[in-house]
């Protein structure tokens, strides 16, 4: 199962990724980070990362409304 950090406004849930080890675009990484970004309840936007750490940081970042 993958971890998870809760923000206000975003959840980032960490992956585990199987199969082989090389994609159509070269090698396949062991995890990714997924940002769900919420509005209203709902889910708004989803990013891939490929590192927690940048995920967290845009998970951090204010949405601003146009």
């Amino acid at each position: 199962m993958g971890n998870r950090d809760l923000r206000e406004h975003a959840v980032v849930l960490g992956l585990a990724v199987t199969g082989p080890p090389q994609g159509p675009d070269g090698e396949r990484p062991d995890r990714v980070f997924q940002m769900f970004r919420l509005a209203d309840g709902l889910i708004i936007d989803i990013r891939g990362y490929p590192t927690r750490e940048e995920a967290l940081s845009v998970a951090d970042t204010p949405v601003s409304s146009a």
